[in-house]
């Protein structure tokens, strides 16, 4: 049994533009007339009187909602690219074209070691510093398993 038309248009809106659907709702909820049609053909309770709320604007909106997008898409590029030999190798001469792009997903991948543990127990710096972000949790909590045991 397929979903109703405006209940797949309300989870793809809530899904790809949650920003610019806030801001649809909070126009509509202005005008009293449409939004008691609205709520009536949703089965929804009333209004009295217009919810005046704070709209910071469709293009900042659109930008949010945009950036979100291209964030996942190319987030999870990256990831297919990193978990893919093949794929690696044609898109990493790609990224030479792009400097800051390839810094920023370098820097995505590899985090920093002040997410590990501060007490490093003899590691050096360096060997932390290569650890990918899943690899500095592990180490996180097998220095706490270590600090846990010792006490």
């Amino acid at each position: 049994m397929k979903a109703p038309l405006g209940q797949v248009i309300h989870e793809q809106a809530t899904r790809f533009f949650p920003s610019l659907k806030t801001i649809a709702i909070r126009k509509v909820n202005r005008n009293v007339r449409l939004s008691n049609a609205l709520r009536r053909l949703a089965n929804r309770p009333t209004i009295d009187e217009p919810f005046i709320e704070e709209i910071d604007g469709f293009i900042p909106a659109g930008k949010r909602d945009a950036s979100r997008a291209v964030k996942a898409v190319v987030g999870k590029g990256a990831r297919k690219a990193a978990n893919h030999p093949d794929v690696r190798q044609h898109v990493l001469p790609l990224l030479d074209s792009f400097p800051r792009l390839r810094a920023w997903l370098k820097g995505a991948f590899y985090a920093s070691p002040t997410t590990a543990s501060s007490n490093t127990s003899g590691v050096g710096n360096d060997a932390l510093t290569s650890l990918s972000p899943r690899g500095l949790m592990i180490y996180g909590l097998l220095t706490a398993i270590e600090q846990r045991g010792a006490d």
